[in-house]
This record gives C-alpha cells, sequence and structure tokens, in this order.
C-alpha cells in the first residue's frame, strides 16, 4: 500500500529534502480523523481488508493517522499504499474500484502531505555536523596552499542522499580512503617542489600550406578519381544489401560505411581545394573533416611541464555565415580515448586582416602534447570520438550543393612557446621551502617549514603541540634514508591526509562538552556560536569554495570581523575577488541541476547547429548571467524575466542577437560576455530564455514539458511537485503515432495515478513549446511520425492563474517573485552553512528574504543577509 519513495538526487531541502517520501506515524489507536480526504477513501476501499480482523497482507490501515509526516515507520506503509495504488494491484479486481475522480483527489491531497513530510523529516533542527572537503574544495584549497593542480578522480564521490556537494551528511569517507588522499598529497607537494635548471623556452611555428599542399596534389592523379569512383561503389553496395557488405567489406552498420567511403574519398575533391586563392599560404577548414580538414601542431613529449601559449592566424572566407567563424581548439588525454574540445574562438575578422588568437595551455605528465583546429560546426561520432561528421558525408550531393563541404576558415600559421617561466625557482616552491634551495637544511629549517605549513594546512588554527612534535618526528625518521626535500614531502603528506586538513572541523571548545547524560541537554549545548577563525572559514568557503587568505584571518584575529561594518566590507571584497567564480560555480549548476545538460547525447541531425561548442557556452551562460547579477547588485527577478542578456559570441549567433548589439553591450567581468539590451519581444530574457534551461527539459530529441514544467515548480515557484511514482506508464508507448506533444500528455493524464501530478506540472512547461529542444524558437512542433502540429502555449497555474504563452508566464513568475526568492535564500542558506534547511529555519528564511525584498531583492544584498543572520555564524 503506500509508503515512502526514497530519492537520490540533489533537492532542496523546501523541494525535496534528502529523505524524500511521504511520512506517518502508526499509533496502535490513532484512526484517521473524519473530513480529511484519506478518511472516506481509505474505509471505502481498503479498510475492509485491512483491518483489525486478519488484516490483507499483514497491512492494517485503520489505524493510520491522517498526519504523513510523524514518523519514517508509518511512511514506509503509506509508500505500500501508494505503489499499489499506482499500479492498479488495488483494489483487486472484483472489489469496487474508485471512480477516476476519487481517485484523482486522494492522491493529489497525498502527493501535498509527502512534500510536507519530506521537509519536516529532513528538517537538522539548526544543528550541524563535521564535514569533509569536497572535491571541488579539495581541489581549490590544495591549489591554494601549494599552487598546484590535483587530479581527484580517485577521491570519494561528493552524491549523497539529496541537497548539495557542500551538507555534511553525504559527504562520507572510510578508512581505506585516507590512503588515497596521501598519494594524491604526496604528489602535489612533489609536482609542487620539484626543482632543477630552469627549463628554457622554446617554440615552433608550422606553415600548415606545405603539409596541406602535399595532402591534395598527391590526391590530384588517376588514382584519386579511382578512389573516389571505388567509394561510391563501395556505399552504393552497402545500400543495396547490408548484410553482403558485413562479409565483402565489414561495415557493421550506416556509420561504418560512411566513415569508410570519407576516408576513401580523401575529405574533398582536390580541385576544389586547389582553387581557392590561398590555398599556397595557408590551409583551410571545412565543415566536415577526419584528419584532413584541420590544422595540427605537436609539442615534443621531452616539453618540460607548465604553462604554454599556443598561437595562431587566422581569418574566416568572406560571406561564411556567422555560425561558421568559429573554431574548436581539441587537445587529448593519455589517460582517455580520442580528443577532447579545449575551448571555443570565434574568427571575427576576414582572411585579407586576419586576427592572431593566443590560448593558455598547461602541459604536465598526463597530457597528449598534440592539438587541432577545426571548424567548430562538426559533431563527433560516438563510435569514433576522434572523427567528426560533417555535411561531406552525405555522398549524394554535389559540389553545388550548399549543404555539401565548403571551406569555412583560413589558417596562416601555427605556433606554440613556452614553458613560460615568470620565476625560478617556481612560486610554488616557495610555498614549502621559503628560504629557497640554497638554504642548509637544519633540524630548525624543518621545524620551521612544518610548522608554517601546518597553520596554513589548518586554515588558520593553532595546531595542537603534540600532533606537531609528531610531524617533526616523522621528518626526521625520514631524513635518515632520504634526502631533506624528499623527507619534507613525506611527512607535509601526512598532514594533508589528517582529519584537521580534510575535514571544516567546528570542534565544541574547551569546557563546553556536552553532558551526555542528557540528549536533549547535549543537543542544546552543541549550538554555540562560531569562534572567529571559524566564521572566517566557513565565509570563504561559502563565498570562494577555497580558504580564507591572510587578510581575512588576520580581521579575525583582531576581533572585528562580526562589526556590521567590518562584515560588510569583507563580504564585498570577497565578491570582488575573481575567486568568487567558486561560488557562482559551485552553487548554480547544483541549484539548477545543469548536469542534465550532459543526460542526453543531442541528435545532430534534428539539432544540427546545437553542437559541443553551443552547449558549453549555454552552459557558461547561465554562470555568467549569475555574475553579472552578483557583480553588479541586480535583482534575482532577472533571472525571471529581463530585457537584457549576458551572452558571448557563440550565444548571440545561435540567437540571432546582431554583432553591432552585441558590440553596444557592456563588458561583464569575463571579456569574452557582454551584457545587451534585447529588442522588444525577444523571447529570449531570463533563464527561461536560455538555450541551456530549454534544452535541459529535452531528451536530445524532443522537448519534455514535463521537464520544463516541473523545472518551473521546483526552482523558480518554490513548489516543488512530488517525485513520479512507481510503475508509472511511459510516453515513449506512444511513440509513432501522429500526435503532438499536448495530445501525448493529454492521454498519459487521463491515467488517475499520472493526473494529480501532470495537472500542475505540465501547463508552465506546454507555455515553452514554441523552443525546440534545443532552444531553437519554431512555429511549428514536428512530432515522432515527421508531421507539422501547430503548438499551443495557451494554460494556467494550479491556483487558475492563467497565460497564453511564455511571455505572459513570465509575468505571472515575475508577480509571484517573492517565492522565487524564498526558494533561492533557501538553497544558498544550506549551500553556505553545509547543512540541511528544515522547518525550523522557517523564521531564519523569512527574515532574510524580507531583509532582501526591502533592497529590491538584489542578488549580493541576500548574500549580505545571508552572512549577516546569527544563525550563519552559529552550529
Amino acid at each position: 500500500m503506500i509508503g515512502v519513495s526514497f530519492m537520490i538526487g540533489r533537492w532542496r531541502p523546501r523541494a525535496i529534502a534528502g529523505i524524500v517520501g511521504v511520512v506517518c506515524w502508526v499509533a496502535p489507536q490513532a484512526a484517521p480523523a473524519d473530513g480529511v480526504p484519506s478518511a472516506g477513501f481509505l474505509a471505502k476501499h481498503c479498510v475492509r481488508c485491512h483491518a483489525a480482523d486478519e488484516p490483507g497482507g499483514g497491512i492494517r490501515l485503520d489505524t493510520l493517522p491522517a498526519s504523513a509526516a510523524l514518523s519514517t515507520t508509518a511512511a514506509e506503509r503509506w509508500q505500500q499504499v501508494l505503489n499499489v495504488l499506482n499500479s492498479g494491484e488495488m483494489p483487486p479486481d472484483g472489489e469496487p474500484q474508485p471512480l477516476d475522480a476519487e481517485k484523482l483527489a486522494f492522491l493529489d491531497w497525498l502527493s501535498e502531505e509527502m512534500v510536507t513530510a519530506r521537509k519536516k523529516l529532513a528538517d537538522a533542527g539548526g544543528r550541524h555536523v563535521m564535514r569533509r572537503l569536497n572535491r571541488r574544495e579539495y581541489t581549490a584549497t590544495i591549489r591554494d596552499l601549494l599552487g598546484v593542480e590535483v587530479d581527484v578522480e580517485s577521491l570519494p564521490s561528493d552524491a549523497g542522499s539529496g541537497g548539495f556537494d557542500t551538507v555534511g551528511s553525504s559527504l562520507y569517507l572510510s578508512s581505506d580512503q585516507i590512503g588515497r588522499y596521501l598519494a594524491i598529497a604526496r604528489q602535489a607537494l612533489r609536482d609542487a617542489t620539484r626543482i632543477g635548471e630552469r627549463p628554457e623556452a622554446k617554440s615552433q611555428r608550422i606553415e600548415p600550406e606545405s603539409r596541406e599542399m602535399n595532402r591534395w596534389q598527391h590526391g590530384a592523379s588517376e588514382a584519386q578519381k579511382a578512389h573516389e569512383l571505388a567509394a561510391a561503389e563501395r556505399y552504393a553496395a552497402w545500400k543495396a544489401s547490408p548484410e553482403r557488405s558485413i562479409k565483402e567489406f565489414g561495415f557493421p552498420h550506416e556509420t561504418e560505411a560512411l566513415f569508410r567511403v570519407y576516408c576513401w574519398q580523401c575529405a574533398a575533391p582536390f580541385s576544389y581545394y586547389i582553387e581557392q586563392p590561398l590555398s599556397r599560404s595557408g590551409a583551410y577548414l571545412f565543415n566536415a573533416r577526419h584528419d584532413r580538414d584541420e590544422v595540427a601542431i605537436t609539442i615534443p613529449d621531452t616539453a618540460a611541464p607548465g604553462r604554454y601559449m599556443l598561437r595562431f592566424r587566422a581569418g574566416h572566407v568572406p560571406g561564411v555565415p556567422r555560425d561558421r567563424q568559429f573554431v574548436d581548439i581539441l587537445g587529448g588525454s593519455k589517460q582517455r580515448i580520442g580528443m577532447r574540445r579545449i575551448v571555443t574562438r570565434r574568427i571575427a575578422a576576414e582572411i585579407d586582416t586576419a586576427e592572431i588568437v593566443e590560448l593558455p595551455i598547461t602541459l604536465d605528465p598526463e597530457s597528449d602534447h598534440e592539438f587541432h583546429v577545426v571548424e567548430s560546426r562538426n559533431h563527433r561520432i560516438e563510435n569514433y570520438p576522434d572523427f567528426v561528421l560533417g555535411e561531406f558525408l552525405k555522398p549524394d550531393l554535389t559540389p553545388g550543393d550548399p549543404r555539401h563541404a565548403t571551406v569555412s576558415l583560413w589558417l596562416d600559421w601555427i605556433e606554440w612557446e613556452g614553458p613560460l617561466v615568470p620565476q625560478w625557482p617556481p612560486a610554488s616552491y616557495a610555498r614549502v621551502f621559503p628560504r629557497g634551495p640554497d638554504e642548509p637544511p637544519t633540524a630548525d629549517y624543518a621545524r620551521e617549514i612544518i610548522g608554517s605549513f601546518v597553520r596554513r594546512a589548518f586554515r588558520g588554527r593553532e595546531p595542537d603541540p603534540e600532533f606537531l612534535d609528531k610531524i617533526v618526528k616523522l621528518q626526521e625518521r625520514h631524513a635518515a634514508g632520504k634526502s631533506f626535500t624528499d623527507s619534507i614531502v613525506e611527512s607535509l603528506a601526512v598532514v594533508l591526509a589528517s582529519p584537521s586538513f580534510l575535514y571544516l572541523a567546528e570542534p565544541l571548545p574547551a569546557g563546553m562538552e556536552p553532558d551526555r547524560s542528557s540528549e536533549r541537554q547535549a543537543k542544546e549545548t552543541a549550538k554555540r556560536q562560531l569562534t572567529d577563525q571559524e566564521f572566517a572559514v566557513r565565509l570563504s568557503y561559502f563565498l570562494w569554495g577555497s580558504p580564507p587568505d591572510d587578510r581575512l584571518l588576520a580581521r579575525a584575529a583582531s576581533g572585528d570581523l562580526r562589526k556590521p561594518d567590518v562584515l560588510a566590507a569583507e563580504v564585498n571584497r570577497l565578491l570582488d575577488d575573481p575567486r568568487s567564480r567558486g561560488l557562482v560555480d559551485g552553487f548554480v549548476p547544483q541549484w539548477l541541476h545543469l548536469e542534465r545538460l550532459d543526460f542526453f547525447q543531442f541528435d545532430v541531425g534534428l539539432h544540427e547547429r546545437f553542437n559541443e561548442g553551443v552547449k558549453a557556452s549555454a552552459r557558461e551562460q547561465i554562470l555568467a548571467t549569475v555574475h553579472w547579477l552578483l557583480d553588479e547588485n541586480m535583482p534575482v527577478r532577472h533571472l525571471l524575466d529581463s530585457r537584457e542578456a549576458v551572452v558571448d559570441d557563440r550565444m548571440a549567433v545561435y540567437y540571432g542577437i546582431p554583432d553591432d548589439v552585441l558590440a553596444a553591450g557592456s563588458p561583464c567581468r569575463d571579456p569574452e560576455w557582454r551584457r545587451v539590451t534585447l529588442p522588444e519581444g525577444s523571447p529570449r530574457g531570463g533563464l527561461l530564455g536560455t538555450a541551456g534551461v530549454l534544452a535541459m527539459g529535452s531528451n536530445g530529441k524532443r522537448t519534455s514539458p514535463v521537464e520544463r514544467g516541473a523545472f518551473i515548480l521546483r526552482i523558480l515557484l518554490d513548489e516543488p511537485p512530488p517525485p513520479a511514482p512507481a510503475n508509472v506508464p511511459m510516453l515513449s508507448r506512444l511513440d509513432g503515432k501522429p500526435m503532438s506533444a499536448r495530445e501525448r500528455l493529454t492521454i498519459h493524464m487521463d491515467q488517475a495515478q499520472c493526473g494529480y501530478c501532470h495537472k500542475k506540472i505540465d501547463p508552465p512547461g506546454f507555455a515553452l513549446e514554441h523552443f525546440d529542444a534545443a532552444g531553437m524558437w519554431r512555429d511549428e512542433e514536428l512530432d515522432t511520425t515527421g508531421r507539422k502540429w501547430s503548438i499551443d502555449t495557451a494554460g494556467a497555474l494550479a491556483d487558475g492563474t492563467a497565460f497564453a504563452d511564455a511571455t505572459e508566464l513570465k509575468h505571472v513568475l515575475v508577480a509571484r517573485s517573492g517565492q522565487f526568492v524564498r526558494g533561492l535564500t533557501e538553497a544558498l542558506l544550506e549551500y553556505g552553512m553545509g547543512r540541511k534547511v528544515g522547518f525550523s529555519d522557517e523564521t531564519t528564511v523569512a527574515e532574510i528574504a524580507d531583509q532582501c525584498r526591502r533592497d529590491d531583492d538584489r542578488l549580493r544584498t541576500l548574500i549580505h543577509a545571508i552572512v549577516a543572520h546569527p544563525v550563519f555564524g552559529s552550529k
């Protein structure tokens, strides 16, 4: 019968807070109260078989209380009921069945009870748990401490029972994982202290035309023509008889056949390439490639690790559309198959005024030293990660067809330079050995190094003298058989694997140990104000995702950090610092569940323009927008609707924003992004106008009004729907039938177990149907059979508030922006404090949200209100 659905996912506390389930208490003498939906429904359809005398399945329902928020024990019983009702198992055949309306009303009531119960059960009561550094924070902390990057793939996952990756209850650590931290620490320390002769900077420039011309000239013979003819014949053979072709040519499927044909054709007819005006002084890029239509450069494997500069001079062919003026710079890793996109750059200059593009890169022992420049309109084939599928793979097209392979960009030269060493010994060496490599390795110097390092590693907290002595003795033992540097590395690695480093510990000060004889008194005693040093650490990890700097620790040591004017100044300083990117990059993707962008591989046949470069920019656009609001303290309602948008070249082209509008925009903190004023009637304002959010509401092929509607309820209205019940019929069962998305979901809603949620979720999702799965505007919908349908965007929220389209829906959301601010406040509070926010925090959330509202709901004001509230400074 109905129980608790335990959902593992990142849900905010107000939405679905950790324990996701209906909760009731099975009290032997408590019966459902009359007048609530559960009483009449259970009495009519369930209690006759599930009462005191031999209850069916051993389950009694006559003793369930009306409230669904008392204990997890009863919640499990309610979940059993929910499961069998959703699956249609109960009431059993032969028994009176509830009317659809009756069942719908009961399930609707129960879903609301579930949301309330989840939040109540997840309430931490304002108490904190000690938590370890998550992967992001660990990486940033090592970078801050040593100045080197580390690979955290082997570390324990940050995924837990829900919420953010800062919530302590989700950050587990087993004893066997300490060895992984120790190994990573050793490697990081070795990288930081590696020293020898200063590496000499070198450079190499490649003029690609000589190599490319040799390739094309090689294909200019009669053999080239025979090659192309053979390719066409083999492809025709595959089309005529795939089975025969598998035996004769080894083609398992069409992608393989196209791949082989493409290789045989040598990418494009020689004559087309050789006729290009600058084919003898540079290399052209096509919109399709294998290993030909690119420019590649390799840094020798003997090159020293470090920072390098990659440069190339390029221009686009006159008249080429804006969406073909972008290049991807690809690189590889020795641990991964194929190439990965490092960055996308627009080549805005034409060939006669070609521009120089510079890209800083980092080489480490695991890096592949080969880099490629390709037109970024290309798409990857899943089975061939180093192969890009373009228009030329359509063998039925002729060179005159606009979809055929054509040149788009021209590269004059490409070069690398490095390693670029600004100082020697490197700064990372000085962070461990402050006196330099010439200082004699004495015991006193070793103790000085260890003492200074431990204080920095423990984020300003004075280490226990006994711990310090143990590390010094460890170094002395290692020094007997190792070099001074190695003995220091081995001893400091232990520091970086210790709980005081790995955990953001906030222990009770001496004299405040709780009386364990009284659980209640222990809990009350454990609630205390943070010390100034602890407060500085919490503040820094909230706003930077990394340790406090010396200035913040000095403010904490002086005792005046919590003075309102001092705290306000320090918060502004931290937010103005480039490290505040840690707040945006850490919080926003989890708050908005941006991982959904990577759930699906987008169908390049349906959404050709939504390639990997666009997807990356679409994700980054959301982060850049929040950074703009934070930098300029703008009202958060800009995330609901706005006449302004933050775009880079890539998204401006994708949205059809003219270059003159882009040029007139205001530069953001990152110069690649600009704030532009949208023309009247543009659909791009707010989160619901971004390709990133819209693409998350799809399956990579077609839109999902359900996912989009759930996003609006969960994030923008702070009214999270319950999780989908088990045994729900899949929408895919309707694939292949000519019908619009609205008709498919209408059929879905006819079933009571689906309708009680979908009647709330679907209408706001339908309002966005003029945007396709990749966030592009469309006037008609294409169903799974290829039939076109007109789009109906009208709908209403659960309370009856109507809207005609996405524009009116945004107006409704702005009118209810208080709900959005409240939800955002809860999310930021949970993220910053590292614990669940529950019922006991209702007053705190209301006070912070009200303070923000008095300043027009500005984002930086919200941050100030959170850190200044007494709850943030206590545990």
